[in-house]
């Protein structure tokens, strides 16, 4: 008898259950650090491909006005210039992105702040930058910045509070 007490007991210490919607389920903290990880691996990826097209518009924009060029090539010389400009501006943003992201301790937290998980009972979020939505898991997470909306409804939350975003409700399993 003491012995499956005790049993129970420490299954209750190391596993905590919560229930949704009337529907049991084990509370599993996700590693914030592989998160973090995915995050930086989406990022790096965004830089490199925004580096290679600046690259390309930079190389197209080089014409070699000294040859004999038509009006056309200066045309298509003006929409290279163009382009480059505003991918070197979208390179910066990223880089500086990155370096956020990087920059952000994974301390564990009780309240929702910068480098926060937010698990959510339908969406996870990972607070510092804004990110695609990727599995890790077998779990959506999306990274959301500070200056969106959704983060001025999960700031100072804590597990067990709720927030709305349009029509639905969500239930805020737990923050680290």
């Amino acid at each position: 008898m003491h012995q499956s007490f005790l049993m129970h007991f420490l299954f209750q210490e190391q596993v905590n259950a919560y229930y949704l919607s009337d529907i049991p389920f084990i509370k599993i903290t996700m590693d914030k650090s592989i998160i973090k990880k995915s995050i930086i691996e989406q990022q790096e990826e965004a830089v490199e491909t925004l580096r290679k097209a600046v690259e390309q518009y930079q190389e197209e924009a080089d014409i070699d006005e000294q040859e004999g060029q038509d009006p056309e090539d200066y045309s298509h010389q003006e929409e290279a210039t163009d382009l480059w400009r505003r991918m070197e501006t979208q390179l910066k943003i990223a880089e500086s992105d990155l370096a956020r992201i990087q920059s952000i301790p994974l301390e564990k937290v009780e309240k929702v702040k910068v480098g926060s998980l937010v698990e959510t009972d339908y969406l996870n979020f990972f607070v510092g930058i804004s990110s695609l939505p990727f599995q890790v898991e077998d779990r959506k997470v999306i990274g959301i910045s500070t200056h969106a909306p959704i983060y001025l409804q999960l700031k100072g939350k804590k597990e067990g509070d709720r927030i709305s975003i349009g029509k639905k409700e969500y239930k805020i399993r737990a923050v680290s």
